[in-house]
Parts: structure tokens; C-alpha cells; sequence
């Protein structure tokens, strides 16, 4: 693919996702200095309203201002993340039972929420209207030999994606196929290539699809579009990554070395890789990478509860304090599409992460 035309199609999409104003500023190296804690949300004094949480595995809206969580009957709650509840409910199986939640995401507007389960033998997609608290649910009509992996919606149509795992697409026929989920919304099926491809040896953890990357056993970093079933390009970047974060454009991928634990940016646009930071071999649990591409955030360093930064144009790292800690490694990390908000979830304590005015 021409980079020229590379570029146009990642500001295409960066467009579609970024049609609101954020009341957040995205965390870029000229504000992380002021990235901090400006929520705690502790969970257990609303279990009257959401019931009783022990896991803090969240999703977030694209804004960062809503987050999803499940809790111990099987409900999914949904919360501002400063902790009013908006909604709760549960989907049930054939035989009148709260399914069990795999995984959720929000819409674009941060208004529909869809959410996966495990029913019985089999598994259901639901849809919900935040609006008006009302639902739309569909078995998943897939062979016993795939499984649903992840979900995502189309950032231009509104439509939902699910991408199962199995069979090489080769090897089951069409890779894709549709349904209707409710009117207006049609359900895509999609059987990833990323597991096919001969050389690739890992795929990344924590990318969020549409796109998928993967890396071959000479180090050469690719990049994947799961609805398109294509690479769209690929980087030479030395040796095998462990942990990565891509930003939601396609454009830049921080990545973590797996044999010294060096941490990279690759810019798949220019097609370079560049050494940011050695801070060795300790555990990393969550990387970021600003939507600019100029800064990087890690959660979690060598098992302790801190956030660190570094300035991808100097290197420079910047100890950004201490989250809430539970005491354990956090159950969920994350950042919003937007690039404005970290969430990290433990236990029944979620610990919210944004630009305050020190570092603007």
C-alpha cells in the first residue's frame, strides 16, 4: 500500500472516531508531567446498586467517560468513571440462567454497549441501548470448531465485528459472512489470517481490532486488518516483542522487547523502529502509546504500583507517582480510544488517570 495513501486512510479513521470534543486533554509529552489519579472509585460501598464485585476487569468508552464491569451474578454494570451507576443487567441462557460475560465493548458515541457470553455449549451476543435500557441478543450461529476471540464496532457504519478462531480461512471457506443483529445493524462474522500466516510466531496481546499484529521469527513487526483479511504493512524491528500497544489510527506501536525488556516505537507510516528506553528485564504489566506518538506510558513496573512515562523525542522517564493498589497485579488496564484516560482495575477498586493542569 503507497504510504501516502496509508496516511489519508489513518486520518480517515481517526476522523470518524474523533468527532466529539473530549472535556479531557489526550496525554501527549507536553502535559504527561500532570498525569495523575483524579478518580478512585471504590466498588464495594455500591453493591446495593451494582451488586458485588471481586474482579475489576473493565472495558471503556471511547471518551473515557463510561466504563462496563461484570459482576458475581453475572451482571453487567455499567458507570461513569467517576462512579454513578447508569445501568445493570444480565442476559440470560435457553435455560433462563445469567450467561456468563466474556468480553464487552462500547460504540463510538459511548450509547450502545454489546457484550459476549458463554450460553450452555454455545455463546450469545447482546446488544444494549444505554438510552433507553433496553436489549437486542442473538445466538451466535458458528460451528463447534471456532470460537469468538474478540468484538468491535465498524468505525465508520456502526456495525459489529466478531472475530472467531479455528480453521485457517483457506481452509473453512468464505473468512466472512453476516446476519442482523437488530434493525439496522448487521452482525459480521470474520475468521482472523493472522494465525494462518506462515511466519508469524506471536501475536500481540492487548491490540485492540480492528487491527492485529503480528511478528515473524526474524523479528519483522506486522501489521494486520482483520475486517479487510489483509497486511497492510510490515517492519523490520529485530528481536520478538512480548507486549505492545498501537494506537487506534495503525500508526504507532509501542512495544517491549521480550529478551532485555528495551521498549520501542515503531511508526508503521514511515516504517522505522526506534529504540526509546533500556530500563532492562523487569515485568511490565501494560504499555501505551499516546495518539501522537510522543509519549509512553507503562503501568505497573517490576510488580510495583506505578505509572511511568517517557518522551519518545529524548528518552527522558518521568515517575509519575502510585495508583491505588490492591494489593496484587491490577485485573485490567486500560486506555481509552481517545487517548485521554488510563483505567486501572483491581478487585473492587478502580483507579481513573488523566492530564491535570500541571502537566499543560
Amino acid at each position: 500500500m503507497p504510504r501516502a495513501f496509508l496516511i489519508f486512510l489513518l486520518s480517515l479513521v481517526a476522523a470518524a472516531w474523533h468527532s466529539a470534543p473530549s472535556p479531557f486533554e489526550p496525554i501527549t509529552a507536553h502535559n504527561v508531567a500532570g498525569l495523575a489519579s483524579v478518580d478512585y472509585v471504590d466498588l464495594a460501598p455500591l453493591a446495593a446498586e451494582i451488586g458485588e464485585i471481586s474482579n475489576g476487569w473493565l472495558t471503556l468508552s471511547s471518551d473515557g467517560e463510561r466504563m462496563a464491569l461484570f459482576n458475581e451474578a453475572n451482571e453487567i454494570v455499567v458507570l461513569t468513571t467517576d462512579g454513578a451507576p447508569i445501568d445493570r443487567y444480565a442476559v440470560f441462557d435457553a435455560d433462563g440462567r445469567a450467561a456468563s460475560p466474556i468480553d464487552a465493548v462500547f460504540d463510538a458515541a459511548g450509547t450502545r454497549l454489546a457484550t459476549l457470553h458463554a450460553a450452555g455449549g454455545g455463546y450469545r451476543i447482546n446488544l444494549r441501548d444505554l438510552s433507553t435500557e433496553t436489549s437486542d441478543d442473538v445466538s451466535l450461529d458458528i460451528e463447534a470448531t471456532f470460537a469468538p476471540s474478540s468484538m468491535w464496532f465498524d468505525a465508520e457504519d456502526g456495525s459489529l465485528w466478531v472475530e472467531l478462531i479455528g480453521e485457517c480461512p483457506d481452509q473453512a471457506g468464505d473468512p466472512a459472512w453476516e446476519t442482523t443483529l437488530t434493525d439496522g445493524l448487521t452482525l459480521h462474522y470474520v475468521l482472523s489470517p493472522v494465525d494462518c500466516v506462515a511466519d508469524a510466531i506471536v501475536r500481540l496481546g492487548r491490540i485492540a481490532p480492528p487491527d492485529a499484529v503480528t511478528v515473524s521469527s526474524g523479528g519483522d513487526v506486522s501489521l494486520v486488518d482483520l475486517q479487510q483479511q489483509q497486511l497492510v504493512t510490515s517492519v523490520p524491528a529485530g528481536p520478538a516483542a512480548n507486549i505492545g500497544h498501537l494506537d487506534p489510527t495503525g500508526h504507532y506501536l509501542a512495544w517491549r522487547a521480550a529478551d532485555n525488556g528495551d521498549i520501542h516505537l515503531l511508526d508503521f507510516v514511515e516504517s522505522e523502529d526506534r529504540l526509546i528506553t533500556s530500563p532492562g528485564e523487569g515485568y511490565i504489566q501494560a504499555l501505551f502509546v499516546g495518539n501522537q506518538g510522543d509519549t509512553i506510558v507503562a503501568v505497573d513496573v517490576d510488580f510495583e504500583p506505578v505509572v511511568v512515562a517517557w518522551d519518545v523525542a529524548s528518552g527522558q522517564r518521568i515517575d509519575l507517582g502510585e495508583y491505588h493498589s490492591c494489593g496484587r497485579s491490577p485485573d485490567a488496564i486500560r486506555m481509552s480510544r481517545d487517548g485521554t484516560t488510563i483505567a486501572i482495575g483491581c478487585g473492587a477498586n478502580i483507579d481513573i488517570w488523566r492530564i491535570t493542569s500541571e502537566g499543560s
